[in-house]
């Protein structure tokens, strides 16, 4: 306490503005700090004396550390961002030493200065704080509301300098405490104080701000929590784990569940201890500043610990959406959770939260994630929407064939279970149905493709491998089954028939059918069943062998159950066109040999195969 009796202190302004240095005095005179503690705090306010005496008339910066004092407590208006300014100095300069001395209890000296330094400048804080709230008691609205009894030198960037170069002090010299008690004194009494208040300035300056922010505000008041929170918490646990080997967890945890309300003895000592927790402390500032994982490493250490169940975290997340008007923003500590929830894969826990009083809440989350909303839909009896969910799941799924089934299955039986079977339900069950269709084609088919394929991509592989097979590259009865695959993958989709690329496919899918079918030949068969007299019957063994008179079929069943969900689409009308398409080309290239009249025969003999088919549309 010697430094403080060089002072020459003389009033000069009034009580109201020395608060910020009556506080100071008092945390001198009074507080229980050691003497390194003092003296790193006076060589602070020396330092910012002379910064304070700069440019002053009559001032020598070499005169005696008194006169240093009474320009440092003579001039506030000067002198209190000065104070910023010589903490930085003095903190950089424990920050170089740390790690660099070799002689024993240097850390513990480092220690004592941080902690001195740190007091003064929560003094001085806390004095500028009272003469805020003196002056906007005193002075008239306007005025305020102008700023003028804004302490706004505690937002600017010579604070926000002093409290950062304290906190980042704390963390350097941390790992270099043996002590666990030095630690704990280092955290309680210096780091958290200096992050709090680091975060408090860079808020009050987004807040606050009448022009531009400076660059990096923004990005700093993010990034303070990843920078300060993991020496916090192994602090906080530290201190838990031996309140635990102590005894006191216990004792204190059977109080409060008791809920007795105590007053002296043991177990109210030790409810006031677990109460004044470093980890209760950490909490609340991670829920003031919106610090989520913090917020949400924090409430792990009390689970972890027992301190507290899991209802914690729905408090945070519940208060929060109360406040919101049970909006979810993506900057949210909710939307934090179940993001955190979603890409750890605890799914379950994640989608429980419906039953928690979450269910919108976890739908807004989900909607960007359709492989799980559905699951929320079941859950909330919206059976109608999880198909629709699941159909769009389907459609996102890329990379497997099986994951795509899966939810193609799925959708077909949600649409099935639904309710209310309307048109949009039934649209859904019937593309679920075609979905699966096609990825049962495409495993026939053999394709060295193992992801899901586009049915404009599968018809193209489809007719790539029947093309091969016709030209003698590969097994002819596969290439006429790919030929047909072609077709029925075309005419089970809809809403496509007038698109450019699906009316080629389509003609070149049905020229392929005609290819393999072989008309000369079964002309051939026509001819010498007639010649010989043979039975009508083998004829018409015959016409049904064809891909040609497959591939109808198939394309009867498919257009009909797409005619259910599209309305302007005609089955009879459809295959007349083909029909009229394949004669065309056949009397293009075999006019006069009887392969018309056999087509025709062909023809007919599919169409009254599929009349039972398309009546059932």
């Amino acid at each position: 306490m010697q430094a403080v009796s060089q002072l020459s202190y003389r009033p000069t302004t009034t009580a109201v503005h020395m608060l910020p240095f009556m506080r100071v005095l008092c945390w001198l005179y009074l507080a229980a700090v050691t003497r390194t503690q003092v003296a790193a705090a006076a060589a602070a306010i020396q330092a910012a004396g002379i910064l304070s005496g700069e440019g002053n008339a009559g001032y020598d910066a070499a005169a005696s550390p008194g006169q240093h004092w009474e320009m440092f407590f003579s001039r506030p208006v000067v002198s209190m961002p000065a104070l910023f300014e010589a903490i930085v100095m003095e903190a950089s300069k424990v920050r170089a030493a740390t790690g660099s001395e070799d002689t024993a209890g240097w850390a513990s000296h480092a220690t004592q200065q941080l902690l001195g330094l740190s007091g003064l400048l929560q003094a001085a804080a806390a004095g500028a704080q009272a003469k805020a709230a003196e002056l906007a008691a005193a002075m008239p609205d306007e005025l305020y509301k102008h700023g003028s009894c804004e302490p706004s030198w505690l937002s600017a960037e010579a604070p926000r300098a002093a409290w950062r170069q304290l906190a980042q002090g704390c963390v350097q010299l941390l790992s270099c405490l043996l002590q666990p008690s030095e630690r704990l004194q280092l955290v309680h009494q210096a780091h958290l104080p200096s992050f709090e208040a680091l975060l408090n300035t860079l808020r009050d300056t987004i807040r606050h701000s009448t022009t531009p922010v400076a660059p990096g505000v923004r990005e700093e008041y993010a990034e303070a929590a990843s920078e300060h929170g993991p020496a916090l918490l192994a602090t906080a646990e530290e201190e838990i784990s031996a309140m635990g080997n102590a005894g006191i967890l216990q004792v204190a945890s059977e109080a409060i569940a008791a809920g007795e309300i105590l007053q002296e003895g043991p177990a109210a000592e030790s409810v006031v201890q677990l109460n004044r927790a470093l980890v209760f402390q950490v909490e609340r500032v991670a829920q003031q500043h919106q610090c989520h994982e913090l917020l949400y490493n924090t409430c792990d250490l009390l689970l972890a610990y027992g301190l507290l169940d899991e209802g914690r975290l729905l408090v945070h997340m519940k208060q929060e959406v109360q406040e919101s008007g049970g909006q979810l923003s993506a900057g949210s500590f909710t939307y934090y959770v179940m993001q955190r929830w979603r890409a750890n894969g605890e799914l379950v826990r994640l989608l429980h939260l419906g039953q928690q009083g979450f269910q919108q809440q976890l739908q807004q989350f989900l909607s960007s994630h359709p492989a799980l909303l559905w699951m929320s839909q079941v859950q909330s009896g919206q059976i109608s929407q999880a198909a629709g969910t699941l159909a769009t799941a389907a459609d996102q799924e890329q990379g497997s064939m099986a994951k795509r089934r899966r939810l193609l299955g799925l959708c077909r039986l949600a649409a099935r279970a639904a309710s209310a079977a309307d048109p949009a339900t039934t649209r859904t069950q019937a593309a679920a149905s075609a979905g699966l269709r096609q990825l049962a084609l495409q495993e026939q088919l053999q394709l060295p493709v193992t992801t899901p394929l586009t049915p404009a991509q599968l018809a193209s592989a489809a007719l790539q491998k029947a093309g091969a097979a016709a030209a003698g590259a590969g097994n002819g009865s596969g290439g006429a089954h790919a030929a047909i695959a072609a077709v029925e993958i075309l005419a089970l989709v809809a809403d496509q028939q007038q698109s450019e690329q699906y009316r080629q496919l389509w003609d070149r899918s049905w020229l392929s059918v005609l290819q393999h079918s072989h008309v000369e030949q079964l002309c051939s068969i026509h001819a010498a069943a007639k010649e010989a007299k043979g039975q009508p019957e083998d004829f018409k063994l015959a016409l049904q062998a064809t891909p040609l008179y497959q591939a109808l079929l198939k394309a009867a069943a498919a257009l009909a159950d797409v005619s259910k969900v599209q309305a302007s689409l005609s089955p009879n009308d459809v295959l007349d066109s083909v029909a009229n398409t394949l004669i065309a080309k056949v009397q293009q290239k075999q006019p006069a040999d009887g392969a018309v009249e056999c087509l025709r025969d062909l023809l007919t003999e599919a169409s009254r195969a599929a009349d039972p088919i398309l009546a059932s549309a």
